[in-house]
């Protein structure tokens, strides 16, 4: 039985909102054929055991409340109690980055960036099973791997595209183990949740089929789902399927390796918060997210009352410090410094990176809202800070190099300073091409 007392929270998963749970169940009977209720355990991978979603099966309501990792025991709770106990990634419902728990099956591949996830686009078309397009026509891709999360739409029957989520959440599973491969075919076994091919709490089709093209490129071909059209009824003889709806992979993700990567803001960018809006124009927000990291406008250190901290990304503009043609990341108004952070909440280090006072010298608000000085202030895994402060130069980009101890980082902050500071705004400051690993 749950807890009664609840935390003060919410979650918005699959459209409904479902309060948060201070307590885990206790389900650790397997399912079998006189036990396919809620909460049985259907199968478990690594030690993470994936439940039954017993009546509610193929729903969007848990069979059992909710817990920190979503609603039990829908499809994406299983893959963030996996990705949070298995592989350290912060996805419960008391992380900061509540990209995951507000992710319906449809949203992991669509929203890899802001997951911090490296995606994987599945190479097929046309209407189901899928087939793949001629060479050259997809994006280059690699084989499914153990861990890998595959997110699944529904395929419309009319249209031979993926239904918009408002018809259908669609599904989310996790590889189990390594694909078996057969030539230049292989075979990919799933654990999951809440997938109606369940019988009495049984998964009697874990396996999706794939292939290498000859491209190099990877196809998953559709998996069949609910029946769509039954057989006529007919006294004495069983109905049979007429119709299936495919769901069909949209690709896989998994989290990127530890190699040195260079944030350059010229990646898509997912903006959250718009703060300055003119004419319904948004000019400023409070969060961006990018390969992998967040960055989130807050008060600077010197003046922590501060209101109406901003910042944007913006290219070579008239008036603006360029650096090149490549975008900028860029602190908005009065007293903004910048935080960034994992997505995923995990450490990173800090190598390099590039500022400049965002404007040109020579336009008139330059003297007061240019900063002269970015201090930078490092917090490591257990509370531990590092700090460092570079002078800029007028009019140009100059690259700063942190030392080797710049690892094991939770967080880093980086605000402008200046002798003085204009009554429209101050200590603003333009950054770039951060190398992070």
């Amino acid at each position: 039985m749950l807890n009664s007392r609840l935390l003060i929270a919410v979650s918005l998963l699959d459209g409904f909102l479902v309060p948060f749970a201070n307590a885990q169940p206790n389900c650790d009977s397997p399912c079998t054929a006189s036990n396919p209720s809620c909460c049985c355990i259907v199968d478990s991978y690594k030690t993470v055991p994936a439940h039954y979603n017993g009546a509610n099966i193929d729903t969007d309501i848990g069979c059992f409340g909710a817990g920190i990792y979503g609603a039990q025991f829908e499809c994406p709770e299983y893959v963030l109690r996996f990705y949070a106990t298995q592989l350290g990634v912060s996805t419960s419902s008391q992380s900061w980055n509540n990209w995951w728990v507000k992710a319906s099956g449809i949203d992991f591949f669509t929203n890899a960036s802001q997951l911090g996830l490296i995606a994987n686009p599945n190479c097929i078309t046309g209407p189901g099973p899928g087939l793949p397009p001629p060479p050259g026509r997809c994006s280059q891709n690699a084989m499914p791997q153990a861990d890998d999360i595959i997110s699944f739409c529904v395929l419309s029957p009319n249209t031979g595209e993926c239904e918009p989520k408002k018809e259908n959440a669609g599904h989310v599973a996790i590889v189990k183990g390594s694909p078996t491969v057969n030539g230049n075919t292989f075979t990919v076994t799933l654990i999951e949740q809440n997938w109606n091919k369940y019988a009495n709490g049984t998964p009697n089709d874990p396996a999706l089929s794939g292939a290498q093209n000859a491209d190099g490129t990877y196809t998953i071909f559709d998996r069949t789902g609910k029946c769509e059209q039954l057989s006529t009824p007919v006294p004495g003889v069983e109905q049979t399927c007429l119709l299936y709806a495919y769901l069909r992979v949209q690709g896989w993700l998994r989290l990127p390796s530890a190699l040195t990567q260079t944030i350059t803001f010229d990646q898509p960018v997912t903006f959250e918060q718009p703060v300055e809006v003119i004419n319904g124009i948004v000019y400023s927000w409070k969060i961006a997210i990018t390969q992998g990291f967040t960055f989130t406008a807050v008060p600077n250190p010197l003046y922590p009352n501060v209101q109406n901290t901003s910042l944007m990304v913006y290219g070579c503009n008239t008036g603006f410090v360029c650096n090149g043609d490549s975008n900028t990341l860029q602190s908005v108004g009065g007293l903004t410094a910048i935080t960034m952070g994992n997505t995923l909440g995990q450490s990173f280090s800090l190598s390099s990176f590039e500022a400049a006072p965002p404007y040109l010298s020579s336009q008139p608000y330059a003297s007061e809202h240019n900063s002269t000085r970015i201090d930078v202030t490092g917090t490591q895994v257990g509370g531990g800070t590092l700090s460092a402060s570079f002078n800029l130069t007028p009019d140009t980009f100059q690259t700063f190099t942190l030392p080797s101890g710049w690892a094991n980082l939770t967080s880093v902050m980086l605000a402008g300073w200046a002798p003085t500071c204009g009554s429209t705004g101050c200590w603003e400051v333009a950054i770039d091409n951060i190398v992070v690993q």
